[in-house]
């Protein structure tokens, strides 16, 4: 695990995305997640991303491919 696991960088950085896309008006955030990646997928589920069915670029292995979440963005959301 990285040194700055536990520290609510992850967090932070989520919410900012957040607050800037918000600003910009945008109506959704849309991210591609390693399916391996546990960690990152819980946070951005704690953040409102969902799954969706939608898969994203092949991995470097040339077999598995991300996975896109999305979250929608609106008045009265919060990160």
């Amino acid at each position: 695990m990285a040194a700055t696991s536990g520290l609510g960088v992850g967090d932070r950085l989520v919410r900012a995305v957040h607050e800037w896309a918000v600003r910009e008006r945008a109506v959704a955030l849309e991210l591609a997640v390693r399916p391996d990646n546990e960690h990152a997928i819980a946070l951005y589920r704690r953040h409102g991303f969902e799954a969706t069915e939608r898969l994203g670029d092949v991995l470097p292995d040339g077999l598995r491919r991300e996975h896109i979440m999305v979250k929608t963005l609106g008045p009265g959301r919060a990160a």
